[in-house]
């Protein structure tokens, strides 16, 4: 899957998310940058996008996140054809 198909659906899932149509995610975002991410925010976007990309996060992946970009790399990495 290529870098933008990635981002347009990972979008998806955050302006869904977070109720913000207009919402855009940068690679650097984390959860300081978009308004209304904490931790109850953060379970309900991880299991979206699992959803979103049919995936499941290792419990280490998701600990490791500290970016938009990181959660990109694995979704990358996992959804190679």
């Amino acid at each position: 899957m290529i870098h933008i198909q990635i981002h347009e659906r990972l979008t998806k899932v955050f302006r869904e998310i977070f109720e913000d149509a207009s919402l855009e995610v940068k690679d650097e975002y984390n959860a300081k940058d978009i308004p209304g991410w904490d931790s109850l925010a953060h379970v309900n976007l991880t299991i979206a996008i699992e959803e979103e990309f049919g995936i499941r996060f290792l419990t280490a992946e998701i600990a490791s996140f500290a970016c938009v970009g990181d959660v990109k790399k694995v979704i990358q990495e996992r959804t190679k054809v």
